[in-house]
């Protein structure tokens, strides 16, 4: 539907499958497909005024790839972080609504010798926070099974924390990630 509304052809410009997943992770956050329609369309309508404005440059069969997303869109609106992509001990991804669909919610644990203390941070709302007092109710249930002492919890601090704390995070959705973390 761009190609039309933007009178372009796929021999005119055309995209990567690497050049489209670029754009779809890096210019994209959304359940739908409507901003990387925009996006798409702001590329062509650039893509288009660079051509009129440089008639000497044969611009059929244009490609599309990163770099050329870069630079026509310019730098990149979504960074994947590489906790997002990589699997590390006390380190989950959970899931979270947001006003335009779905994120990846980071949350962290990290134990530290002590005496019991359970420690919330990076924004918290109240639900979440009853998350993490049930999420280690749940592991003290079943210390025996997960091989953990039954006074586990008084000799250790435990630090819960969701990444990007300048942002409110709260509902019932990470308690699943609060106790895989």
């Amino acid at each position: 539907a761009a190609y039309k509304e933007n009178g372009l052809t796929r021999e005119e410009i055309k995209f990567t499958d690497e050049g489209l997943l670029f754009l779809i992770n890096h210019y994209t956050k959304e359940a739908g497909v409507r901003n990387l329609t925009r996006e798409i369309n702001t590329l062509f309508r650039k893509f288009i005024k660079e051509r009129m404005l440089d008639k000497e440059r044969d611009r059929k069969g244009e490609v599309i790839d990163e770099a050329r997303i870069k630079y026509y869109l310019g730098a990149m609106k979504y960074r994947h972080s590489i906790k997002e992509d990589e699997h590390e001990v006390g380190y989950v991804n959970g899931l979270a609504w947001t006003q335009v669909g779905g994120d990846l919610l980071g949350i962290e644990v990290q134990l530290v010798p002590g005496k019991g203390e359970l420690i919330a941070t990076g924004s918290l709302g109240e639900v979440m926070k009853e998350s993490v007092r049930t999420a280690l109710t749940v592991i003290r249930a079943r210390s025996s099974y997960y091989g953990l002492p039954d006074d586990f919890y008084k000799k250790w601090d435990i630090h819960v924390h969701a990444p990007e704390g300048a942002i409110p995070k709260d509902g019932p959705s990470a308690g699943a990630a609060i106790t895989l973390a």
